[in-house]
């Protein structure tokens, strides 16, 4: 017989949505590099323009690479290991008794009485005189 699998919820990957988030906000700072890039080209002298040039061309590829770039690792899993003495809870007392119902049921101003039960009410009908 096949052990069953344990999976370890530290290695467990992030939630779509966060996954999601985390990506965009990727993006989004390689984005604002790249448009630091070109305000560079502007003020930077000499060989540093086509430094700067290179980063504003070839971030936006890069910040596409890894804004796609989805979490896809499988969780981890560890078989569980077959210790005969594991700790067990100690088992519940049990108090012997009975539930008491109220023996008068009470009236409130509406002509309501209330049976005793959780959430159960019936309608009274008043005596005509």
């Amino acid at each position: 017989m096949p052990q069953p699998e344990q999976v370890v919820i530290t290695d467990a990957r992030l939630s779509t949505s966060d996954d999601l988030e985390r990506r965009q906000r990727r993006y989004l700072w390689t984005m604002l590099v790249r448009i630091i890039c070109f305000g560079l080209m502007l003020v930077v002298p000499g060989w540093w323009k086509v430094v700067a040039l290179l980063g504003a061309v070839f971030l936006p590829a890069a910040a596409v690479l890894l804004a796609n770039n989805v979490d896809r690792r499988a969780p981890a899993v560890r078989p569980i290991a077959d210790d005969t003495q594991r700790p067990a809870l100690p088992s519940a007392d049990v108090i012997p008794g009975e539930v008491d119902e109220p023996e008068a049921p009470e009236s409130d101003r509406a002509g309501v009485q209330r049976t005793g039960r959780a959430g159960q009410q019936r309608a009274v009908e008043e005596p005509t005189a």
